[in-house]
């Protein structure tokens, strides 16, 4: 954390190096950058869910013509995203709260909702966060969550690996490729 001096004075040194390439700068407590809100307070960053203001609170319908798992999953992936977005249980119950309160405007039963929450925090070992806003259990299921989600987009496969697997493909393809001879089907002729 450098003072705001210090911040101010690189973001103007920046702006001096090409004339074409403006850097415009706010400096606050918080910012909502996509979907997060993220704030300092007292020297911590907290984060949390953020919605434009404007914005409706519209899941997929639970009356349109889509099998039941979907909805079912609507719910589960509402719930994975607050958890990894809110850094702590207070801010997580608010995102729950909102969800809840979207599910039923948008027509979900309120034993559908209740069963799939129950379901949720039981399949992650979690029921106390449910139940009593256990703050050690949250902080413990968040960085887990946030865990799986970093291992899933980046692989998890070591570097030699993911070579290993890379030349096994790419001999598949090249093997595929030599088998196969060009045919060459017209099926419409134009002449002008």
């Amino acid at each position: 954390n450098e003072p705001v001096e210090n911040i101010e004075a690189l973001l103007d040194r920046e702006n001096e190096k090409d004339p074409n390439i403006r850097i415009t700068y706010t400096i606050h407590e918080s910012v909502e950058f996509l979907d997060v809100l993220i704030e300092n307070i007292q020297g911590q960053l907290k984060t949390s869910v953020f919605r434009k203001p404007a914005a409706e609170p519209y899941i997929l319908p639970y009356m349109s013509d889509h099998p039941r798992y979907i909805h079912s999953n609507t719910i589960h992936t509402a719930l994975l995203r607050g958890i990894r977005l809110c850094s702590d249980v207070e801010a997580f119950d608010q995102e729950r709260l909102n969800i809840e309160i979207a599910l039923l405007l948008n027509g979900y039963p309120p034993n559908f909702i209740k069963r799939h929450l129950k379901q949720f925090f039981k399949n992650h070992n979690a029921t106390s966060i449910y139940q009593d806003l256990h703050a050690e259990t949250y902080k413990k299921l968040h960085l887990q969550l946030l865990n799986e989600s970093l291992t899933h987009h980046t692989g998890s496969n070591p570097p030699e690996e993911q070579q290993q697997q890379y030349a096994q493909t790419n001999q598949q393809c090249q093997t595929t490729t030599s088998k196969k001879q060009p045919d060459i089907i017209i099926h419409y002729q134009y002449e002008s």
